[in-house]
């Protein structure tokens, strides 16, 4: 039988072996169909979490793409305003770079004022500078010794050198330097400063009005220092009646008393009080009751002296607006 059942046909197989292949294969398709439907579960879950997922990324992407923005947007603005602050900066730089060119070049020509300063310092120092002095002093001295007698004439050259010689020592007691030397040169100053002093009160001529006005401002230079007031002080001191009574007798010379008063004004000495209060009494009587203009000796002409209050010859570079309260007492005595 085993040997005819192994030569049959298969198409002679028994409905039972037929039947059993089906019930094999129905039960391998029922397997198949559930391993089917749990990997499309599987496939549907697994997709669903990769899109959860991929959501997540997503929105985690976008929140970090805009914090990035917002970040760009943020060093942009500081990079914007650290732009604005090297603008600035190199502004500043350029401003300090040329106020240091500018500071270099004033220092620059304050070395060389220097340098013109001890030079001209050295220069003062010479014999040759109180040589001038002392020429001047002496011509000057013979010019005043013979003004009584005879006054030339204006534009004269003997008028013009005077006062020639007296515009250039009022600008060499311009500087401190210059004014010690001529203190220095003559002690006292008697015998530079007394003379022209004592003959102011002569010189109110027409023709003398460039001289008169080149000896106060001179003078006045000289009252910027403290050589030129100690020297004016001891004249003062020594001669404060002469003065008074040339205040007296030449009541006309209001550039004189001015000047003078604002000379004095530079010293607060009792003696440089009573001065001004001389001064002043003398100015409020001119003004007060005013006189008429006295016709010197000395003149040619007959022409009137000038006005007192518009007198050529009135050269002023600081004002005065009456006696100040510490010269009260002063004028009381």
């Amino acid at each position: 039988m085993n040997s005819m059942e192994e030569g049959a046909s298969p198409d002679v197989w028994s409905q039972e072996t037929v039947d059993l292949l089906d019930s094999i294969l129905e039960t391998y398709r029922k397997n198949d169909e559930e391993k089917l439907l749990k990997l499309e579960d599987d496939v549907n879950t697994l997709k669903g979490l990769i899109q959860c997922s991929l959501a997540a990324r997503i929105l985690s992407v976008q929140k970090e793409n805009e914090a990035l923005l917002l970040e760009q947007a943020q060093t942009q603005r500081e990079l914007t305003s650290v732009q604005n602050e090297l603008s600035a900066t190199r502004e500043e730089l350029e401003i300090a770079l040329n106020f240091q060119q500018m500071q270099r070049k004033d220092q620059e020509e304050l070395t060389t004022v220097r340098s013109e300063l001890a030079a001209t310092k050295r220069e003062l120092e010479q014999e040759k500078t109180k040589e001038l002095l002392h020429l001047a002093a002496t011509t000057l001295n013979t010019f005043i010794a013979s003004c009584p007698d005879s006054f030339p004439e204006e534009g004269s050259r003997e008028l013009l050198f005077i006062s020639s010689l007296l515009g250039i020592i009022a600008n060499l007691v311009t500087v401190k330097e210059g004014c010690f030397t001529l203190t220095s040169t003559f002690i006292g100053a008697g015998t530079f400063i007394g003379p022209i002093l004592e003959a102011l009160p002569t010189i109110y001529l027409k023709a003398g009005d460039n001289l008169r006005s080149t000896i106060l401002l001179l003078l006045h230079n000289l009252s910027f220092y403290e050589d030129g007031v100690k020297s004016m002080k001891e004249y003062f001191t020594s001669n404060l009646q002469i003065l008074g009574a040339a205040m007296k007798t030449n009541t006309n010379e209001h550039s004189l008393m001015i000047s003078l008063l604002t000379i004095l004004a530079l010293t607060r000495t009792s003696v440089m009080s009573r001065a001004i209060s001389l001064l002043y009494k003398q100015l409020d009587s001119i003004f007060q009751s005013p006189q008429e203009p006295r016709r010197s000796s000395y003149r040619r002409g007959n022409s009137a002296a000038p006005s007192p209050l518009t007198s050529p010859g009135v050269r002023l570079t600081r004002g005065w607006s009456g006696p100040g309260p510490e010269f009260e007492e002063c004028q009381e005595s």
